[in-house]
């Protein structure tokens, strides 16, 4: 079975290099011919076809790929000893076309093991070959996903240009247009490169626009599945710590949960009166890449709950990623 995920038309804006175009509701026809053209070298596993390719027409347009670790859970393809569905977290590949706003998936049966889906439940990170064969399904068979239009579909294309990012590195580098070419930690375009420009595709990276991320992927997609639950998901789906967050040992949550109970008794609450609390900055390294260059992450800190002796109130350190929300929680107390 394959998932739908509804899209609503937002009069959001997103563009690679921070000039925008608005989303449209209407879908553009390409002319198309079809030859063939030969790929001399090995890509990587996954890509459809290994020496023949249909040569689709040029599309004067750059997609933005997107390959994202959802946070949400849901059940799995695989299955356990008993038989029932293994719990995963999902990844959705998503495809935006940057000079239209289209969200693009396929309708190609082969373009995933799963289907013709952009939500892959396999567990793993999908490899470099899984992405492209996606893509060659868009390419192949394109569907936008944010329309309601009743006319025709998308005709096959290929576009210019295929920028990739993935969880870790969607939000590298964010406004560094002029450092794009240079990074190297997404491994989709250093394994993607040499399949996409023998087909007439330059590949390079671009981190994710804010607005999709917290507009349709957080606010959307992400909410849709615990709402809704999509693939069995829901919060009690959620597995345990220990069961599915690397490194995350016995030792490690009793010293977590430890260190929480000492804060807790700290009563800071009484300590920092509401009308003095500020969110407080929290800074550290994401990444070192193989020049030795840093990219940091941050995140605000607020401090949250009246008083430790006050029944019902709950007490604790909230980080945030942004500042703005860290000062609502603050002012919620």
């Amino acid at each position: 079975s394959c998932l739908a995920v509804t899209l609503f038309v937002f009069p959001l804006r997103l563009s690679l290099s921070q000039t925008p175009k608005p989303f449209r509701a209407h879908i553009s026809l390409y002319k198309h011919t079809f030859d063939t053209m030969t790929v001399e070298s090995t890509v990587p596993t996954g890509w459809a076809s290994l020496k023949t390719l249909p040569r689709l027409p040029d599309r004067e347009d750059v997609w933005q790929c997107y390959v994202h670790k959802l946070r949400t859970w849901a059940e799995g393809v695989q299955k356990g000893e008993n038989g029932t569905p293994i719990v995963v977290r999902p990844y959705l590949i998503l495809v935006v076309s940057v000079g239209t706003g289209m969200f693009l998936t396929t309708t190609s049966a082969d373009a995933t093991a799963e289907g013709a889906t952009n939500i892959l439940r396999q567990g793993d990170q999908p490899t470099t070959g899984q992405v492209l064969q996606f893509l060659q399904g868009v390419m192949k068979a394109p569907r936008v996903m944010n329309t309601s239009s009743d006319g025709p579909g998308p005709s096959p294309g290929r576009p210019q240009k295929i920028t990739f990012c993935d969880t870790v590195t969607a939000g590298m580098l964010y406004g560094q247009q002029e450092k794009w070419s240079a990074m190297t930690d997404c491994k989709y375009v250093q394994e993607s490169r040499q399949a996409l420009e023998q087909v007439g595709v330059e590949c390079v990276f671009a981190p994710v626009p804010q607005p999709l991320m917290h507009t349709i992927i957080r606010g959307q997609i992400e909410k849709s599945f615990t709402e809704r639950g999509i693939m069995g998901s829901g919060l009690n789906t959620m597995p345990g710590l220990s069961s599915f967050v690397s490194g995350f040992t016995e030792n490690f949550g009793a010293s977590l949960f430890q260190t929480a109970t000492e804060f807790f008794h700290l009563d800071v609450w009484k300590k920092i009166p509401k009308a003095a609390r500020r969110p407080i900055k929290v800074s550290f390294v994401l990444a070192t890449d193989a020049e030795g260059n840093r990219y940091r992450a941050q995140g605000f800190a607020a401090l949250l709950g009246e008083s430790s002796t006050e029944a019902g109130d709950t007490f604790g350190l909230g980080l945030y990623k942004e500042e703005a929300l860290a000062w609502k929680a603050v002012q919620r107390g």
